[in-house]
C-alpha cells in the first residue's frame, strides 16, 4: 500500500465482503428516495427564476448553437444536459424533474457508500435524512443544479478515499462543471489524498499527486467552459453580488430555510446527542477512515459556511456544508438519533411553515415547504395563463412588467408573446427618457402594464413612474394559496 493508499480501503464490517452489503443497501435508499419524489413532479421547473432561466439558456443552445449561461459564471453540465432533452422531446417539466430526481438519488447511494462502514444501521438513515432534508427534497424537483454538483462530488470523494486520483479529479471536474463552488471542493480532496499528512508535500511524489489532481480536474473543468468563455469572457470570474436581503432573511436561510420548521429543534436535539456521546462510533471503520471522512466533513463545513455567509442569498447554498455536517452527526450519534433525524426531516418537508404576506406579516402554516412550493409552482402557471389570455390580439407595442416572474413567462409564452414581456420600467436619471432594464427606450405614450403581484417592488425598489403602468389583475383567477 502505497503513501497516497493509507485510507483507499472502504471499511466495512465484514472485510471479505467490500462491496455487496453497501451496494444492495446504497441502490435500495437511492431507489426509494426517486420513487418518493414522482408524486410530485410535473408542476415547473422550481419557483427560483434561475431554474427557468436555465431552461431558457438550453433552449436558446439547442435553436442557435451557442450557449449562453443562465447566469454567470456558467453551470454548463447541467444545462447542457438540458439541451439534449429539449433535443431528445423530453424537456418538459416532468422529465427535467426526474432527472433532478434520479441525482438525488446518487447523492444519496454515495452518501450512504461513503458512511458504509458505520454501519447499515447509520448510514441508512444518514442518507435518508439528507434526501429528506427540505432544500433537498425541494431541489430534486427543479431543473436547478444544486443536486448535480452535490452527486459528483461525492463520487469523487469516493475515489480519493480509495487513493485513486484520476477518478477523483475527473469527478471532481464534472462536479466544478456543474457548480463551480465545487472547485473549492479541491482542498478536502487533495487533503484526503495526502493522508492528512501535508508534511508529505516536501516530497515529489506527493506534489505529482496534488498536481495530478489539480490539472485534469481544472481542465475537465476548462474544457466544459470553453462555451462560457467564448460568449461572456473574464465574466465568469467575476463573484456574485449578495441581493439586498435583511437580517431576518440571512437568519431564516441557513435555518428553517434548510431544515424546515420541524427540522430545526431536530437537528438540534441531534447535534447535542451527538455532542454529548462520549466518543465517536467506530463500527467496522479503522482510525484512518474516520479521520479521513471527519475532516472531509469539517473541511466542506468550514468552506461553504463562510460562502454562505458572503453570499447567503439562497439556503441551497449550503448543500455541501449540510453533508458534512451530516457525516459529523452520523459519526458520533446513536443510530436511534440518526434516524429520528431522518423522521423529522421527511415531517419538516410536508408540515409547518412560514408564510410571509403581501403587507410584509409574517404568518405560522400548517403546510410544510414542499406543498407550498407546489402550490405557488401552480399559482405561477395560472399567472402564465392569464398573461397569455391578456395580450392574445393586443398590439406588440403592449407591454407588461413582471419582474421576477419574468423567466418563467418568458419560457410559458416563448412563441409569441416573450418580446413584450418586460423584468421593470424605470424614468432614466441621465436625460428622463423612460427605460427597461436592458436599456430599451420606449416613449411615455407606450402602453404599459404591470402585474398586480409585483407592485410594491417596482414603487419601493426601481421607483417605476407613478401612473404609467397599468395594474394588470391576476388574484381574481389566481388567489394567494389558503395554506
Amino acid at each position: 500500500m502505497n503513501a497516497f493508499q493509507t485510507m483507499s480501503v472502504l471499511a466495512h464490517t465484514d472485510p471479505r465482503r467490500p462491496w455487496p452489503v453497501p451496494l444492495a443497501w446504497g441502490v435500495a435508499v437511492a431507489l426509494l428516495v426517486v420513487l418518493t419524489r414522482l408524486p410530485f413532479l410535473g408542476h415547473g421547473y422550481g419557483v427560483d427564476p434561475d431554474a427557468w432561466r436555465a431552461m431558457l439558456s438550453a433552449q436558446f443552445l439547442l435553436d442557435t448553437g451557442r450557449y449562453i449561461p443562465s447566469r454567470p459564471p456558467g453551470y454548463p453540465v447541467p444545462e447542457y444536459v438540458d439541451a439534449i432533452m429539449l433535443w431528445a422531446g423530453l424537456g418538459s417539466s416532468w422529465w427535467s424533474g426526474l432527472l433532478s430526481a434520479v441525482m438525488s438519488g446518487v447523492a444519496a447511494f454515495w452518501l450512504a457508500t461513503l458512511a458504509s462502514g458505520l454501519g447499515r444501521e447509520r448510514f441508512v438513515p444518514l442518507a435518508l435524512a439528507f434526501a429528506f432534508t427540505p432544500v433537498v427534497f425541494i431541489a430534486s424537483l427543479s431543473a436547478m443544479d444544486y443536486l448535480w454538483g452535490a452527486a459528483f462530488f461525492l463520487c469523487a470523494t469516493w475515489f480519493a478515499l480509495q487513493g485513486r486520483v484520476w477518478g477523483a479529479a475527473v469527478w471532481l471536474g464534472l462536479a466544478a462543471a456543474s457548480r463551480p463552488t465545487y472547485a473549492l471542493g479541491f482542498l478536502p480532496l487533495a487533503h484526503i489524498l495526502l493522508g492528512l499528512q501535508l508534511g508529505r508535500l516536501r516530497t515529489a511524489r506527493a506534489w505529482r499527486c496534488v498536481l495530478t489532481l489539480a490539472a485534469v480536474s481544472g481542465g475537465i473543468t476548462l474544457l466544459l467552459f470553453v462555451p462560457v468563455l467564448r460568449e461572456i469572457g473574464m465574466r465568469v470570474l467575476g463573484m456574485p453580488v449578495a441581493g439586498s436581503i435583511g437580517l431576518t432573511q440571512r437568519l431564516f436561510n441557513p435555518t428553517v430555510g434548510v431544515f424546515g420548521l420541524v427540522g430545526v429543534p431536530a437537528v438540534a436535539v441531534a447535534a447535542w446527542c451527538a455532542i454529548r456521546s462520549p466518543e465517536r462510533v467506530s463500527v467496522g471503520m479503522s482510525n484512518e477512515r474516520q479521520r479521513g471522512l471527519g475532516a472531509w466533513a469539517w473541511w466542506l463545513v468550514a468552506i461553504y459556511t463562510l460562502l454562505f455567509l458572503r453570499l447567503p442569498d439562497e439556503p441551497a447554498y449550503l448543500l455541501p456544508a449540510l453533508m458534512g455536517g451530516y457525516m459529523l452527526l452520523a459519526m458520533r450519534a446513536s443510530a436511534r438519533v440518526l434516524w429520528g433525524l431522518a423522521l423529522a426531516m421527511a415531517v419538516s418537508t410536508a408540515v409547518g411553515s412560514l408564510a410571509r404576506q403581501p403587507d410584509g406579516e409574517v404568518t405560522l402554516r400548517l403546510a410544510g415547504p414542499l406543498p407550498r412550493e407546489q402550490a405557488l409552482q401552480d399559482r405561477r402557471n395560472c399567472i402564465a395563463s392569464v398573461l397569455r389570455k391578456h395580450l392574445a390580439g393586443r398590439p406588440a407595442t403592449e407591454y407588461v412588467v413582471t419582474a421576477e416572474y419574468r423567466p418563467q413567462l418568458l419560457w410559458a409564452l416563448r412563441d409569441r408573446h416573450a418580446p413584450q414581456l418586460l423584468y421593470t420600467v424605470y424614468r432614466s436619471k441621465d436625460d428622463g427618457a423612460l427605460r427597461d432594464s436592458e436599456g430599451v427606450t420606449f416613449a411615455d405614450a407606450t402602453t404599459l402594464w404591470v402585474l398586480d403581484r409585483v407592485t410594491a417592488t417596482q414603487g419601493d425598489h426601481w421607483q417605476a413612474p407613478a401612473g404609467l403602468l397599468r395594474v394588470l389583475d391576476t388574484r381574481s383567477d389566481c388567489p394567494d394559496s389558503a395554506f
